[in-house]
């Protein structure tokens, strides 16, 4: 594996993901996605008021919630989200515009002027990519200015990625780095990688960190 010199030693250097549609990606690293939405899922509570991204992640994520919780309201413009909670006593709102079907969400102006206009406690967010030296990514371009929206709709921004995104880059970059920002991953993620960015300030919360 290449590595980077960085100060007091190396890391992986930053790889390009493949990229696969949703009903495939929801067969990767579920292990690591499950284990990362419990640890998230501590930061929800009864009532809460969240906003939840698409994704394979958000999946896993949307399981976990349905396990512990009774009452929540989720804005959300994943159909594959709003049907996983169709069956609880959540307050939903999807957030409707033009139908993607590779990645089962909604996009466009109708469903930007909807989000616009809401505001939630904590967003969780799901990028595909994340790189100390560019930021954070995205590939699906339609997705991009909702989940940049996420961002300033919420009093708490939280990104779930799963070990294999780490010093990753993708084609979109979703944004850079702020002290708001907080990081859920599992705890396949280096030890080298988690102590880097714990010295460059970026909070990322793991098992058994």
């Amino acid at each position: 594996q290449l590595l980077k010199r960085v100060y007091g030693g190396a890391m992986p250097v930053e790889k390009k993901r493949e990229f696969y549609k949703l009903s495939q990606r929801l067969n990767e690293n579920t292990q690591e996605k499950r284990e990362l939405s419990e640890t998230a899922a501590s930061f929800v509570c009864e009532n809460d008021i969240i906003a939840l991204d698409s994704g394979s992640t958000s999946a896993a994520f949307v399981s976990v919630l349905k396990e512990r919780f009774h009452h929540l309201t989720v804005v959300t413009h994943s159909l594959y989200v709003f049907n996983a909670l169709r069956d609880t006593d959540f307050k939903i709102i999807l957030l409707g515009g033009e139908y993607l079907k590779d990645e089962d969400a909604f996009y466009g102006y109708m469903t930007l002027d909807m989000l616009q206009n809401l505001h939630v406690s904590k967003s969780f967010l799901c990028p595909e990519a994340i790189s100390l030296d560019y930021g954070v990514f995205d590939r699906v371009h339609e997705l991009l200015p909702i989940q940049r929206n996420y961002l300033t709709i919420c009093d708490k921004p939280i990104l779930l990625a799963d070990s294999s995104k780490f010093e990753t880059v993708a084609s979109l970059k979703i944004c850079g780095f702020s002290p708001k920002l907080i990081f859920i991953t599992d705890s396949k993620l280096p030890q080298e990688i988690y102590e880097l960015y714990q010295k460059e300030g970026v909070p990322i919360i793991k098992k058994g960190s």
